[in-house]
């Protein structure tokens, strides 16, 4: 970490040390840095400062710009180094730690992904969240974001960071945002592009909304209001497939596999369902000339 403002040592609202301009390196061989910010803040307690052996339980990060890379070598470069295999070859894995997490507030800050393999990027602004940060890289986080323009609010338990970019580590997602509610359970990982496995459940008002959200368009005004599905998710990317699924669409129901690819401007949907009730109504227009006029997307 480089400190580039220098420290302070503030008594108020609470006794802590101040780094401005602080900034974390990328890992050896990637260049750019994992993460600026404008200061971090970490409380202390006057009998360690007494002591010379500080103590740090949490750390405030203000206007921190977080940078999440993968390689084309497929290396995630919020892995700094091996875990500490040697020290903890003996050691049962049901043991219990008295280690307390670290606990890592965000305010105001930026993360951007890029995975240079495949050219996927998005990046979410205005993040104000709460992690706390386990042993063996695990993370519990809670807090808000504008996602696409959207304030959304967000809750997400991760149970190994390191095994993100490995094997997939399991995780716990849930998402709340004006175009979109989303639970996920399952699996999340990056071994070939940014992925999760597992069940999924999701609302939104609006499908339009939604496309419109996640940069597709799907032309028309007329129905695709109200659409919930429910089902066990494969995805890679872009594009994801939807198994055994439960999916609701302007008072219809239909059960059945699903997939999507919204990689391109005007998303591409197939899906074998089965329904007791199909309407078309919401998606015809008026009848001229003996042609029905259609509103459904092609």
């Amino acid at each position: 970490m480089r400190v580039k403002g220098g420290a302070t040592l503030e008594f108020f609202p609470q006794l802590a040390v101040r780094l401005n301009d602080v900034a974390l390196s990328n890992p050896d061989g990637m260049e750019g840095e994992f993460t600026r910010a404008d200061d971090a803040s970490l409380p202390v307690r006057f009998s360690d400062i007494l002591r010379r052996k500080l103590k740090i339980e949490n750390i405030t990060l203000t206007n921190p710009h977080i940078n999440l890379l993968i390689d084309t070598r497929g290396q995630g470069n919020w892995i700094f180094a091996e875990s500490n295999a040697a020290g903890s070859a003996g050691k049962s894995d049901k043991t219990p730690s008295s280690k307390k997490p670290l606990k890592l507030y965000l305010e105001n800050g930026s993360i951007n992904y890029r995975d240079e393999r495949n050219d996927q990027a998005f990046a979410i602004a205005n993040v104000t969240v709460a992690v706390d940060v386990g042993e063996d890289d695990e993370l519990d986080i809670s807090g808000t974001a504008a996602i696409n323009a959207q304030f959304s609010e967000i809750a997400a338990h991760i149970k190994s960071l390191r095994r993100v970019a490995e094997d997939g580590s399991p995780a716990d997602i849930t998402l709340k945002a004006p175009a979109l509610e989303l639970s996920f359970s399952g699996r999340l990982g990056t071994r070939k592009a940014l992925g999760l496995v597992g069940s999924l459940d999701a609302s939104t008002p609006d499908l339009r909304l939604l496309a419109k959200w996640i940069g597709s368009e799907i032309p028309g005004s007329k129905g695709l209001k109200k659409f919930a599905v429910a089902g066990a998710i494969d995805s890679t990317g872009s594009a994801f497939k939807l198994v055994k699924a439960t999916l609701r669409l302007d008072d219809m129901t239909a059960t059945g596999d699903l997939a999507a690819d919204f990689s391109k401007k005007t998303p591409q949907v197939s899906a074998t369902l089965a329904t007791d009730l199909l309407t078309l109504d919401p998606y015809l227009g008026s009848v001229e000339a003996g042609t029905a006029k259609t509103d459904m997307p092609s």
